[in-house]
């Protein structure tokens, strides 16, 4: 028998009961819900231990990958709408830097390496200015 059947309950909400402990409730300290829903989703787009190195990286503490009592004192310290806004344009780098890697690996005649650095600059100018 899967412990599915032996709770009682059917495959799905195994599925959504473990979904919802590996990746909801670390997070569930932190206050502000939409900086939770964002590191939320770092940790589904990441990774667990990717998602919750963004968000050290982020805050400027050593990056291990855990949610342990330094990494959650100073999400709780700080400015929520601040760290958002630096959480989403790390991602937004991050993705776009991924997409640009995808396209160069498939075919180098699509994007040389002058659109490559043009385009890396034109990201981080944009992502300079984003509120």
């Amino acid at each position: 028998p899967t412990m599915s059947t032996h709770l009682g309950i059917t495959k799905e909400e195994a599925a959504r009961a473990y979904y919802q402990w590996r990746h909801f409730v670390p997070w569930s300290f932190v206050v502000d819900e939409p900086l939770r829903a964002l590191c939320i989703d770092l940790c589904v787009n990441y990774g667990r231990t990717g998602g919750t190195k963004l968000v050290q990286r982020r805050l400027q503490i050593a990056a291990d990958g855990r949610l342990g009592p330094q990494t959650r004192a100073a999400i709780l310290a700080a400015d929520p709408i601040a760290l958002r806004r630096a959480l989403i344009r790390a991602s937004i780098e991050i993705d776009i830097h991924e997409a640009i890697r995808e396209v160069n690996e498939i075919d180098q005649t699509i994007v040389d390496r002058t659109d490559l650095k043009w385009l890396n600059g034109w990201v981080r100018r944009r992502l300079e200015h984003m509120p």
